[in-house]
C-alpha cells in the first residue's frame, strides 16, 4: 500500500477524521454496551476498567473497518455518491491523495486491536477464546472489502457483517464483562443477529445502481430494490416473533415482554418502507435513514431499559 504525501493540516486532519465515519461509532458502543448489560443482568460484577478496555479493543477494530473499506472500495465509491447511510465517507473521491494512507492506518488499528486483546486476556487471565474472537472479528472485518476474498462483493457476504455487527460486537461486552459468554446473550443472539442483518440489507438498497457497476454481488445489486425492502422487513418480523415467543415460554423473563414491543419499532418502519418502497434513489435514502435510526434507536432502548433494570 503506497504512502502518498499530504500536508497535514486541519483540512485534512478533518479529513482524516471523516474517514473514519465517527456518526456510525454509536452502533458500536451501543451494541457493546448491551452485551456488557446482559452480562451484568447474568450476575457479573462491574469492573470500569476492564470494561473501557474491552471497549478500547472494539473501537479499535470498528474504526480499522472504516478505513480499510473506504480504502478497498475506492473505485466503487467513486461510481456512487456517499449519503448518511451509504455510499462510504466519500472523502477518497475528492481527496485520493488519501489512498494510501486509509489502507495502512485501517490495518494498523486492526493489528492493534489484536495486540490489545492480547494483553487484556493476559492481564486478566481470560480464556484464548477471547484474544481468537478478537484476531477472528478483525479478520472479517479486513476481508469484507480486502482481496482475496471480498466478501462486500459476494451476496453472503451480508452474512458475516451481520455476524460482526450482531454478534461479535455485543458479545465482546459480554465476554469482556464477565469473562465468559453468558447463556443470556446466547438468548440473544439470534434476534440481534437477525436485526442486524435487517440494517445490513437496508445500507446497500441505495447503492444497488453503483455496486452493479462496480461489479459487487450484493443481495440487492442481484435482487433489486423491491427484493431489498422485503429482506429488510422478514429478519425484522422473525426477530419480534422470537421475543415473543421467549416471552411466552419463559415468564420468569419478564423484561422480554417488553423488549417485544420495543421491536415492534423497527418493525414497523421496515413494514412501512416496503409498503412505500420506491425504485428512484432519493425516495430510498430517505426509507433507509429512518430503518438506520430505528435500529439504532432499539439497541439504545435496550441499553437503556436494562441500565433500569439493574439500578433496580
Amino acid at each position: 500500500m503506497p504512502v502518498a504525501q499530504f500536508h497535514l493540516d486541519r483540512r485534512t486532519i478533518r479529513n482524516i477524521l471523516t474517514l473514519g465515519r465517527p456518526r456510525f461509532l454509536l452502533i458500536g458502543i451501543s451494541l457493546y454496551i448491551l452485551g456488557s448489560l446482559l452480562a451484568l443482568l447474568s450476575g457479573a460484577g462491574l469492573d470500569p476498567g476492564r470494561l473501557l478496555f474491552g471497549y478500547a479493543i472494539l473501537l479499535l477494530g470498528h474504526l480499522s473497518v472504516h478505513y480499510s473499506n473506504d480504502h478497498f472500495d475506492f473505485e466503487a465509491d467513486r461510481l456512487n455518491s456517499s449519503s448518511a447511510t451509504s455510499g462510504g465517507s466519500g472523502i477518497l473521491a475528492q481527496n485520493p491523495e488519501l489512498l494510501g494512507f486509509s489502507g495502512w492506518f485501517g490495518l494498523s488499528l486492526a493489528v492493534l486491536s489484536v495486540i490489545g486483546a492480547a494483553v487484556f486476556t493476559v492481564i486478566y487471565s481470560f480464556p484464548a477464546l477471547y484474544l481468537a474472537m478478537a484476531a477472528l472479528g478483525n479478520l472479517i472485518s479486513w476481508y469484507y472489502t480486502a482481496p482475496p476474498v471480498r466478501m462486500a462483493y459476494k451476496q453472503w457476504g451480508v452474512l458475516a457483517s451481520a455476524f460482526s455487527a450482531g454478534f461479535m460486537m455485543p458479545v465482546i461486552g459480554d465476554f469482556s464483562t464477565a469473562g465468559r459468554i453468558t447463556p443470556l446473550f446466547l438468548m440473544f443472539a439470534i434476534p440481534l443477529f437477525l436485526q442486524a442483518f435487517s440494517f445490513l440489507i437496508s445500507v446497500q438498497i441505495p447503492d444497488m445502481e453503483s455496486d452493479r457497476l462496480a461489479h459487487k454481488r450484493t443481495f440487492v445489486a442481484e435482487h433489486g430494490r423491491s427484493m431489498g425492502f422485503l429482506m429488510m422487513l422478514l429478519p425484522l418480523a422473525a426477530a419480534t416473533s422470537y421475543y415473543i415467543t421467549a416471552s411466552l415460554f419463559m415468564p420468569a423473563m419478564a423484561a422480554l415482554k417488553l423488549v417485544s414491543i420495543i421491536s415492534m419499532i423497527p418493525l414497523g418502519v421496515a413494514a412501512y418502507s416496503f409498503i412505500k418502497r420506491n425504485s428512484g434513489k432519493e425516495k430510498t435514502i430517505e426509507l433507509v435513514k429512518y430503518n438506520v435510526i430505528c435500529f439504532v434507536m432499539f439497541i439504545l432502548l435496550l441499553d437503556i431499559y436494562f441500565s433500569i433494570i439493574l439500578m433496580g
